[in-house]
């Protein structure tokens, strides 16, 4: 598969559920949890690479889902690498890397946009 490089200006998706008070407040406000590593140990968050795919595709479930939209520059400002590291299933899928603070997780929730469902 070839590696796509990931410029400053190409959105980054990343996939949350709905319905969980940790990922997005009851308000629309978007928690730093939603930027939080799962396995601390990694370092590492999945995003998609929006050039190379649709909301539709993204989000996969929209009824239990949301997709957060970022530019690669904000994740850069913060001192974090983008990689795009395609899957079998999942050409679009790209390595956010770096170290997760909590200033950098909450930098990233403020820094990134709720996608409107009407837009998939």
């Amino acid at each position: 598969m070839e590696i796509v490089e990931i410029l400053d200006n190409d959105y980054l998706i990343r996939r949350i559920p709905l319905n969980n008070p940790d990922y997005l407040k009851p308000d629309g406000t978007i928690c730093s949890y939603a930027f939080k590593p799962k396995k601390k140990s990694l370092n590492e968050i999945s995003v998609n690479i929006k050039k190379l795919t649709t909301y539709i595709e993204s989000v996969i479930d929209s009824e239990s889902f949301g997709l957060l939209q970022l530019t690669a520059k904000v994740i850069r400002e913060n001192s974090l690498d983008c990689i795009h590291s395609p899957e079998s299933t999942n050409y679009s899928h790209a390595s956010v890397k770096g170290q997760f603070t909590n200033s950098v997780c909450k930098n990233l929730a403020k820094s990134s946009n709720l996608i409107n469902e009407s837009d998939f």
